[in-house]
């Protein structure tokens, strides 16, 4: 979006200004208001271009979902008397190496239905067996318990996270037994199975190995509705430059009566 003020709107505010001030203007105290208006307008539209990246980055992070990785992609630029106020495309997140736009455009036009099953199947790590059938076999890391002082930051595993019993199992080399569970954003999560495991950066790791092939059913991405964020954020960013536009010709208005 690119800022910047409609004439009309402009001139409406100083007509209701002037007419809230109830008070006679002469011809060149009008002119003082005009040049000062005009001379203070790149001041104005560098607010309006800042407060418009923020509005922008509250409506996404607070719809939920991608909504912070979308906030990343959101960037503001002023030179001159023009603001602009985009999705910068270079823009990675930290945590997929993914452009933030991808997580803006998924969000705003929504995710159709797709199969799991069959993007994994299509990797070039999955394999075909003597029966011919083709599988993938897929880890599931798990965090170790959080160390004392470690604040709330999330799972860096989406919320798996073992408790002190099983990471003392797991850790000694032993193997979690089927029905063992965690809670993740609410729900029960199956661990068993939970092993230690060496990394390619020869530390230790523990994960769950799940085997999916042609077989298995489930593992179907679901529909996600659109979440039309840019719509909400331009909806109250027209409301907010009218408010601030007639709050300054208000306040020219008094200024030049008084004189």
């Amino acid at each position: 979006m690119i800022f910047d003020f409609n004439p009309d709107t402009i001139l409406s505010s100083i007509v209701a200004s002037m007419e809230a001030s109830e008070i006679q203007l002469s011809e060149i105290q009008v002119g003082h208001i005009l040049q000062q208006i005009d001379a203070s307008m790149p001041g104005i539209i560098e607010l309006m271009t800042y407060e418009a990246e923020n509005i922008w980055k509250d409506e996404a992070i607070n719809a939920g979902g991608w909504g912070t990785k979308y906030a990343k992609a959101i960037k503001s630029y002023f030179e001159g008397a023009e603001g602009k106020v985009y999705l910068d495309e270079s823009e990675k997140d930290p945590g997929s190496g993914k452009p933030s736009i991808m997580f803006a455009m998924m969000m705003e036009r929504g995710v159709k239905s797709w199969s799991i099953k069959a993007a994994l199947l299509a990797s070039d790590k999955a394999h075909t067996g003597p029966d011919g059938v083709r599988y993938i076999t897929i880890p599931f890391p798990v965090a170790t318990p959080k160390k004392s002082g470690s604040g709330n930051l999330g799972s860096r595993f989406g919320g798996r996270e073992m408790s002190s019993d099983v990471h003392d199992i797991v850790k000694a080399g032993g193997k979690v037994a089927g029905g063992t569970s965690v809670t993740v954003k609410g729900k029960q999560v199956d661990i068993g199975g939970l092993t230690a495991f060496t990394t390619r950066q020869y530390h230790t790791g523990y994960g769950i190995f799940r085997r999916v092939s042609s077989k298995s059913t489930g593992w179907q991405y679901p529909d996600v509705p659109a979440e039309p964020v840019f719509a909400s954020a331009l909806r109250y960013l027209d409301k907010r430059m009218t408010e601030i536009m007639r709050t300054f010709c208000e306040a020219v208005v008094k200024e030049n009566s008084q004189s």
